[in-house]
């Protein structure tokens, strides 16, 4: 049976500052978020979500995304996933290819990775490229948004890995800045 949410007692939270946005400009109410850190842990730290006892929990993702909050919630209350969209890699192009090459003539530049899916998709993209452009571009500082990341980037041999304070855009921006 379908069951019609009471959208007035349904409490929203974000994973992050940039969700939560997102939400609002289509209309919905967000009732909390992390604010310094936009992570699954940081989510579950906080005392709304830590005060959440026998209630249905669904949780909004991308198909076959980590499984940490249902982990976590389901010890007090029922969970769901509502997936939303999947994480595909793309098709290289030529365009690929020249940005690629055209980046590793210059001594300078900063790689960045949002996610650990990020990193990996473009890990993978530069191996169909060019296996040898791949242990030139673990050469470059690398900018990620956790220690989640950071962790998985050395495991696969990145080296110069900071941390950006905050996971929005301007603490990425700002961790770029401090690695010129």
């Amino acid at each position: 049976t379908l069951k019609i949410l009471d959208y007035q007692s349904t409490k929203i939270f974000a994973v992050g500052a940039a969700t939560a946005k997102k939400l609002e400009e289509y209309g919905i109410q967000v009732d909390a978020f992390p604010v310094q850190k936009a992570s699954s842990e940081a989510l579950l730290a906080m005392s709304e979500l830590q005060a959440l006892h026998h209630q249905t929990v669904l949780i909004f993702r991308g198909k076959g995304g980590r499984e940490t909050l249902k982990d976590s919630l389901s010890k007090n209350n029922k969970v769901e996933y509502i997936e939303v969209y999947q994480r595909v890699r793309c098709n290289i192009t030529p365009l690929h290819r020249d940005s690629l090459l055209n980046f590793l003539q210059s001594n300078q530049g900063i790689v960045t990775a949002t996610s650990v899916e990020n990193l990996s998709a473009l890990v993978f993209m530069i191996k169909q490229i060019d296996t040898k452009a791949l242990n030139l571009i673990k050469r470059y500082p690398l900018v990620v948004l956790s220690e989640r990341i950071k962790v998985f980037a050395q495991s696969i041999g990145f080296n110069q890995i900071k941390v950006a304070i905050e996971t929005r855009d301007e603490g990425l921006l700002k961790a770029i800045q401090c690695s010129l």
